[in-house]
């Protein structure tokens, strides 16, 4: 496994580890207690950290595919169909793309109407119904789904990410074109 595939699955179980407590939070107290700013607090920056995550693999993705194409106009190749970096690198980025600001958006959306459940401007208790709530229960859920989803699809490209680096280093090796590359990349 490449260090940049180590570092993203470090992070992701962190995430991880931050949704469990998160949810965790939420049904051990009972919901109108004033001690609920434990939810409210983990939940931030558990949104925070998945923002974080997911930013990660976007800034792998977009740097190792400026340096593929810097490599390409440096040294003079060509990106022939063989080869294919700059397609490869560009079909990465676009298996990523959906994963990545989806998951983020998702986040977002989760922790915003979590502050509005909080803040109890749709709840009146002679109503009995707490519709913020609601949907900030099945919001999160969805959002905890689709963001594991994310990351184990996100990992996947970062793995097919690191082969392409090694082969673009690989082959300017053959070529001749720059020396001792032996050190592990990305």
């Amino acid at each position: 496994m490449s260090g940049m595939a180590i570092i993203f699955c470090g992070v992701a179980i962190w995430n991880v580890i931050f949704l469990i407590v998160s949810i965790a939070t939420a049904y051990l107290g009972p919901a109108a207690d004033p001690g609920a700013w434990w939810h409210f607090t983990v939940g931030v920056f558990t949104g925070i950290f998945t923002m974080f995550t997911h930013c990660l693999v976007i800034i792998h993705v977009a740097g190792s595919s400026k340096g593929i194409k810097e490599a390409i106009g440096a040294y003079g190749l060509s990106d022939d169909p063989e080869t294919g970096f700059q397609r490869r690198i560009r079909r990465n980025r676009a298996r990523i793309s959906p994963y990545a600001y989806l998951g983020s958006l998702l986040m977002m959306g989760v922790v915003f109407l979590g502050g509005w459940h909080h803040s109890k401007l749709l709840y009146h208790e002679s109503q009995g119904f707490n519709l913020s709530g609601e949907w900030h229960r099945w919001a999160a859920w969805f959002a905890v789904a689709f963001n594991l989803y994310a990351f184990w699809k996100e990992f996947q490209v970062v793995q097919d990410n690191t082969r392409i680096i090694r082969e673009m280093n690989e082959l300017l090796e053959e070529k001749g074109l720059v020396e001792g590359m032996k050190h592990e990349t990305a």
